[in-house]
């Protein structure tokens, strides 16, 4: 969503919010928030500038990708929120079977992650 006081950290009657076709979450979303004109699109990431532009009110997306793009190209432009009632995604990765390495390579980027880019009381990324 853009920049607004946390008071406006919510979904209202009326708004244009993207959600791709690929989350589960449609039907429930929907369900939750009937009166938010739901709009499908082919992936997160190119509904940031629509976001931005003002063409969407917001778009759905996982917390990784949100706080990758709000932090790197939305600064100062769209801020991300939690919506309540919906549980968090889990991240998983699979590994070859024979390339032991990436699986520790990506074991000590999580275990090294910032707590700024950790909501989990675990510190793992979520």
């Amino acid at each position: 969503m853009q920049k607004a006081p946390d008071s406006e950290q919510t979904l209202k009657k009326g708004m244009k919010v993207a959600i791709p076709y690929y989350y589960e979450l449609h039907s429930q979303l929907k369900e939750m928030y009937p009166e938010v004109e739901w709009i499908q699109v082919d992936n997160a990431s190119a509904a940031f500038h629509k976001v931005k532009e003002g063409e969407l009110d917001a778009l759905v997306a996982t917390q990784l990708n949100s706080r990758y793009m709000i932090d790197h190209y939305y600064p100062n432009e769209l801020y991300h929120f939690l919506i309540p009632g919906v549980p968090n995604a889990s991240l998983s990765f699979a590994f070859p079977r024979g390339e032991p390495e990436l699986k520790d390579i990506i074991n000590k980027a999580l275990n090294a992650n910032s707590p700024k880019r950790s909501s989990a009381p675990d510190g793992k990324m979520d």
